[in-house]
């Protein structure tokens, strides 16, 4: 069973491997010398949607939302989300690419307040 295989010249523009039509998404923790790799979604997926499922991997183990997430949490638009920003009620970083992520902790802070 293999997903990725090695090539030397990839057409993809990945180096040393080619992305097939039935390859896996999945979260890699490294340790002390090794790697574990855990299969999150088996596909098959597009290119652009594995991407889209890594970056969510990824912003859920580093405690942040897109507006779009934190919105949904909230019940609100994302423009609701934009005004709670401006007003200091949520905690915000804005991105290199202009992409704005979401602090989880100050949204799950701001519901238990606003919920009481």
């Amino acid at each position: 069973m293999s997903t990725m295989s090695e090539t030397t010249d990839p057409p993809t523009g990945y180096r040393g491997y080619v992305i097939g039509p039935h390859a896996r998404v999945v979260v890699v923790r490294r340790h002390e010398g090794y790697a574990v790799a855990v299969v999150h979604s088996e596909g098959p997926l597009s290119h652009d949607d594995a991407q889209d499922m890594a970056a969510a991997l990824r912003r859920q183990g580093s405690g942040q939302l897109t507006k779009s997430e934190a919105a949904s949490i909230l019940g609100i638009t994302e423009k609701g989300v934009d005004y709670l920003r401006r007003e200091g009620h949520i905690i915000s970083v804005n991105q290199a690419n202009n992409r704005v992520l979401i602090d989880a902790q100050s949204v799950r802070d701001y519901q238990g307040r606003r919920d009481g």
